[in-house]
């Protein structure tokens, strides 16, 4: 990046090449959903000569400002990506970014970032070859699910109404206290997903109903070539109607019949080696998804730390 910008407004040009590149997560919809759905800002760095460049989405946790690049994946517009040169100029205009720490994910699916950073790290699983992908693939008990499923009349549907994602955020929300997980996602944001989804094509909310009964969800994100399995969630009073199976089995097949290239389930826990597993049952691999870490004020940084654990703490047993 040489001729670079930072600025708070988007670039002429960003909408057009995100268009070509069927680019959702650096378009004005996604980034408008965001600063709707959690406040965040956007800050726009690119360079002038080459077109490239990306979104940083900068979330306030009390006093701190923790700024995401491509949230929640990564990556960047027109063939950028991260390097040590990168790394070096946002330090060097670390004054007006106005960003205490900088998240910055990196796919092994579909990047090649490999930064000198403190980095996280899970599990991240996908099938890679989409349009080879079939049925056959999986095993016998899980295309008996999908079988069973169908002949006791869970139906598929997408989602279209407040009351549909009031049903998302509730089953979301059951999830988490299930697996002991944090509540990052607001009853808000879900209303915005489900209402994009209506306009936007590259989002799928997707219900699995019996009897006017909301058993499971399952939100798909298109972006680039790749489906993203973003969200699911179900009713486990209804396991036995097999929502789950059936939902995944929609979202793969739909998104082949589309045309594209990879199914990224997303990265999962290291604790939890169960949803891994089931992940993997569906004919995808598993690989580290890294997370880097840019400290771009020390202090705020360790602070940071500290309370992050206590934030998780209140948030999984109080926050709703």
């Amino acid at each position: 990046m040489n001729q670079y910008q930072i600025t708070l407004s988007m670039p002429p040009w960003w909408m057009d090449i995100c268009r070509q590149e069927n680019n959702l997560f650096y378009s004005s919809e996604w980034l408008n959903l965001l600063q709707d759905s959690f406040g965040t800002q956007t800050v726009y760095v690119w360079d002038k000569q080459s077109l490239m460049g990306f979104a940083i989405s900068v979330f306030r946790a009390g006093p701190f400002r923790i700024g995401y690049a491509g949230f929640p994946v990564g990556g960047g517009l027109n063939g950028f990506d991260f390097t040590a040169d990168t790394i070096e100029i946002l330090q060097h205009h670390k004054q007006s970014l106005k960003i205490d720490i900088l998240k910055i994910p990196a796919s092994s699916f579909s990047s090649d970032t490999e930064l000198f950073l403190p980095s996280e790290k899970t599990y991240e699983t996908a099938i890679e070859v989409l349009p080879d992908w079939s049925l056959s693939q999986i095993s016998r008990s899980v295309r008996r699910n999908i079988k069973d499923a169908r002949r006791m009349g869970v139906q598929i549907v997408d989602a279209s109404t407040p009351e549909h994602s009031l049903a998302i955020y509730n089953l979301y929300y059951k999830t988490l206290q299930r697996h002991g997980g944090a509540l990052r996602y607001s009853k808000r944001y879900f209303q915005n997903l489900v209402q994009l989804s209506c306009s936007q094509d590259n989002i799928r909310c997707l219900l699995a109903m019996i009897n006017q009964n909301i058993i499971g969800f399952l939100f798909l994100i298109f972006s680039e070539n790749i489906a993203y399995y973003f969200h699911a969630g179900i009713n486990t009073d209804w396991k036995k109607y097999r929502p789950s199976e059936l939902l995944m089995h929609e979202a793969i097949t739909w998104s082949q019949k589309e045309g594209y290239k990879v199914f990224n389930l997303m990265s999962s826990p290291h604790n939890q080696h169960k949803l891994v597993d089931y992940k993997e049952r569906w004919g995808s691999v598993t690989k580290h998804h890294l997370t880097y870490t840019l400290s771009l004020n020390k202090t705020k940084s360790n602070l940071f730390n500290i309370s992050r654990y206590g934030y998780d703490l209140i948030s999984r047993y109080f926050l709703r």
